[in-house]
């Protein structure tokens, strides 16, 4: 079972890497998205008053990762009774649909280029698509500023944490994982529409990723060994600045990437119009460049390779 585990996640991972994310209609975490919806307008009433609004926020959490799981446990086990190749295609297709190796590259990439190439409207528009902040008006140094934190977030949420669930529980948990944090990507708010409704969702988002945020705290040190990066740095950035961050998870992932980097990440931000200020992660001293943006995806691919070849090392010797 620990090998059979393993290959599948081998295979997902490599996969990924391949093809990414492709624009299926009924791609997995597409159709979790469209459940969200639609419970979201049989739950969430304009009438109800706050508790009444967390309490079906937390029946909405529920339902869905109830409903990824166990719908996800009866598609792969179906699928190795008709055939144990068909069960492996499944899982692994399952398995890769939970990560984002490729589409956080791809992403960070053409951002790099356009700012790279001068075309800054370009950058904007490609960073608007992975951060939340607005994008219209960011600097240079803004926009890279901004695509490091999303590099150094997505990391931990994107890869860390559902190749750990994967390789805890298969596809059924990568999956749940992947549900629950697409939950917080879209209710998981603290504005007037979602701050109520959206708890239960951004408060379990924190608990799955709370272990996967500390173990890339130590995958990251190490991948600057391989990368000739701080690793000395990039720890003292974790102990220092990573409980600074107003998200228990997020700021122990930026603070680390920031000192590997030798940059200077946090400050004032805008999100729909409103300033926010995010305290400083990581030492001054260091102008941000492309290379940077470069530099911290080599930090996320390095540390998905780790965690796949430390994760299977674990899982196969475990007693």
């Amino acid at each position: 079972m620990k090998t059979y585990i393993v290959f599948h996640i081998i295979l997902a991972f490599m996969l990924d890497l391949m093809i990414g994310d492709p624009a299926w209609s009924i791609h997995p975490v597409r159709l979790i998205g469209r459940l969200i919806e639609s419970l979201e307008r049989y739950l969430k009433k304009p009438d109800f008053s706050a508790a009444k609004n967390k309490i079906f926020g937390v029946l909405l959490v529920l339902l869905v990762c109830l409903t990824v799981f166990f719908s996800t446990y009866l598609l792969v086990t179906l699928a190795m009774t008709v055939h144990p190749l068909l069960g492996i295609a499944v899982s692994v297709i399952l398995i890769c649909s939970s990560f984002a190796v490729k589409d956080l590259k791809r992403s960070a990439e053409n951002i790099a280029a356009a700012v790279g190439g001068g075309r800054l409207d370009d950058a904007r528009l490609y960073a608007s698509q992975i951060v939340g902040r607005d994008t219209h008006d960011l600097s240079q140094e803004q926009i890279i500023r901004a695509s490091i934190e999303s590099v150094a977030e997505s990391t931990v949420d994107g890869i860390i944490a559902p190749i750990f669930y994967a390789f805890i529980g298969g596809a059924p948990l990568a999956m749940l994982y992947r549900a629950t944090n697409t939950m917080d990507s879209m209710i998981g708010y603290k504005n007037s529409k979602y701050v109520d409704f959206g708890w239960a969702a951004a408060r379990f988002d924190d608990v799955l990723n709370f272990v996967p945020a500390r173990i890339n705290a130590v995958l990251v040190p190490l991948a600057c060994f391989a990368l000739r990066k701080n690793s000395r740095e990039s720890l003292a950035a974790i102990i220092r600045d990573g409980k600074r961050h107003p998200s228990p998870n997020s700021g122990i992932a930026e603070a680390a990437f920031a000192g590997a980097l030798g940059v200077q990440l946090g400050g004032e931000s805008t999100y729909d119009g409103v300033p926010h200020f995010k305290p400083y992660l990581g030492s001054a001293g260091t102008l941000l460049d492309v290379s940077h943006i470069r530099g911290a995806i080599h930090l996320s691919i390095v540390c998905a390779t780790t965690m796949i070849a430390l994760g299977s090392l674990v899982l196969l010797t475990a007693q």
